[in-house]
């Protein structure tokens, strides 16, 4: 095929073929043709990972069909845990490093994401009485608990994230991310 070069030196076909097919190899000497073999040349297709809100944002491999390959790093998204890379962008099947993909490949795959549970403690700071825990996810408001403390002489300003802190949320106040 054009764009192939044979060395006699060293025995080898070398050089860059455009179009993916089955081509014949024939060396002529003396006006007479040999077949000598048939190389099979595939295209290459691309494979774009899109972290869907984490970082880094896309990632791009260039893959041979029905061959495995291996999986980039996992991307990072604040206040989430990486569930893989999946064919839809909700939904979809589950890829993995034994994935293959067919001729006609060209794969637009994407991460899954779960939001974390975290844990908000509340302190007197100074005060009596006690409040429950409170389990948030991560990027879901709610109303903060209603002050289950009292310190005698003193009115609840609102909740800070430190004992000596400035006031950030009131009482009651919507949420998230803390």
């Amino acid at each position: 095929p054009k764009g192939l070069t044979y060395s006699a030196q060293t025995g080898k076909l070398s050089g860059m073929v455009n179009n993916a097919g089955v081509y014949e190899v024939t060396f002529s000497k003396n006006g007479e043709s040999d077949v000598v073999d048939q190389i099979v040349v595939r295209k290459a297709h691309a494979v774009t990972f899109d972290a869907n809100g984490g970082m880094p944002k896309t990632q791009s491999i260039s893959l041979f069909p029905g061959s495995s390959f291996v999986l980039p790093d996992d991307p990072t998204r604040v206040g989430y845990a990486f569930m893989g890379w999946w064919t839809e962008k909700s939904g979809g099947m589950k890829v993995t490093e034994s994935t293959t993909f067919g001729e006609d490949a060209h794969a637009q795959l994407y991460a899954h994401w779960k939001a974390n549970r975290y844990t908000v403690v509340f302190d007197a700071n100074g005060g009596t009485g006690t409040m429950d825990s409170w389990q948030m996810v991560y990027d879901v408001a709610a109303p903060l608990a209603g002050n289950g403390f009292s310190m005698p002489g003193s009115l609840l300003r609102g909740w800070a994230t430190s004992v000596d802190g400035t006031v950030v949320h009131r009482d009651g106040a919507m949420v998230k991310n803390l």
